[in-house]
């Protein structure tokens, strides 16, 4: 873990949201590869458009969703609080393998069931709607900055690997 991520509070700096952000090891390594000089630029404006998005799974129909979808993957023999919940199990069923086991196979379609029976993915369309009318809006700085950002990356990325990386419009 220590080669992955480094070790020690030498390698950890707080950024101005007060998240964490581990320089060391690996990871650390390649965010700098990657993201050069606008490391903590990125970091921070990619904390902010994850905040957006729990804004999203903290709306009301959303939740009711993610409830009637635990229900469903219940019935079906599966515990679980929500779909991060089944992805990350579901990541742990696949291991190091390279391909899908028969376990992991069923939990997927259980998944797509339970969420086309619950309407989970058309209510989170509905309250993304919602608060691209409030929040998007009060944030379309970030947001413009979030592009300009993608675009940044994967141009350093291709000049990392030598490559012409370009973002699909």
């Amino acid at each position: 873990m220590e080669a992955l991520e480094g070790g020690g509070d030498a390698d950890a700096i707080e950024l101005e949201s007060g998240i964490i952000l581990n320089m060391g090891g690996c990871v650390g390594e390649s965010r700098r590869e990657l993201f050069g000089e606008r490391v903590f630029e990125i970091n921070e404006t990619f904390n902010t458009v994850q905040f957006l998005r729990i804004v999203v799974e903290e709306d009301s129909s959303v939740q009711e969703a993610e409830e009637e979808w635990a229900r469903c993957m219940e019935e079906g023999g599966y515990r679980f609080a929500n779909p991060e919940e089944a992805i990350e199990w579901a990541l742990v069923i696949r291991g190091t393998a390279l391909a899908p086991s028969p376990e992991e196979i069923a939990l997927a379609v259980a998944d797509a069931d339970c969420r086309v029976a619950s309407g989970i993915v058309e209510e989170a369309k509905k309250a993304y709607a919602r608060l691209n009318d409030e929040k998007l809006r009060e944030n379309e700085q970030i947001l413009a900055s979030w592009a300009e950002m993608e675009t940044f990356v994967l141009e350093r990325a291709g000049e990392v690997l030598g490559v012409t990386l370009t973002r699909k419009p």
